[in-house]
């Protein structure tokens, strides 16, 4: 925030806040910001993991195409000093003559493992052709696998640890 300054801005909020006798905005000046945060990243990751567990659901009952595949690739990632890979492939297919182009293997898919990334280079290798399932509604959301992997429900919890410790964080600065 360049101008103001943040701590004008916290000194606001809690100006407003004392003023109005209205907690959620005299929080900001209390330090428990870092709870609002988590609870606002937490929400974003529950919105987000939401969505795609929604699209790995209904997936179950798209509609089939078949597919090429364009791309089969590995892909190594990762900043640390034990690497995750990915599998990389692109897949081409056609729905009333238009032509989509998608990436998903599948919905809520946990990844890293070199292992993981290798089979799934070996399901899906370039120039083959597979079935993709698509949404009706927009073809352009697809995948060639239905559902999700048991695993992706364990990272479901992050969202919500993140949620329950931003709670706790602002509980301790109000109390």
């Amino acid at each position: 925030m360049s101008g103001l300054g943040f701590e004008y801005v916290c000194s606001l909020f809690v100006a407003i806040g004392s003023f109005l006798g209205y907690a959620p905005l005299a929080v900001w000046g209390s330090g428990s910001w870092a709870g609002v945060v988590l609870i606002v990243l937490g929400c974003v990751g529950a919105l987000g993991f939401g969505l795609n567990f929604l699209r790995a659901v209904a997936s179950r009952n798209w509609p089939t195409a078949p597919a090429l595949i364009l791309k089969s690739s590995l892909v190594e990632a990762g900043m640390n000093s034990r690497p995750t890979y990915v599998a990389d492939v692109e897949y081409e297919f056609f729905v009333n003559q238009v032509r989509y182009v998608g990436s998903t293997i599948q919905f809520l898919r946990s990844e890293g493992g070199r292992g993981w990334a290798l089979a799934a280079l070996q399901k899906y290798p370039q120039g083959s052709t597979v079935e993709v399932r698509y949404n009706p509604a927009n073809p352009k959301i697809s995948a060639l696998e239905v559902g999700c992997d048991s695993a992706a429900y364990y990272f479901s919890l992050i969202p919500v640890a993140l949620i329950v410790v931003g709670g706790l964080v602002i509980h301790h600065y109000w109390n």
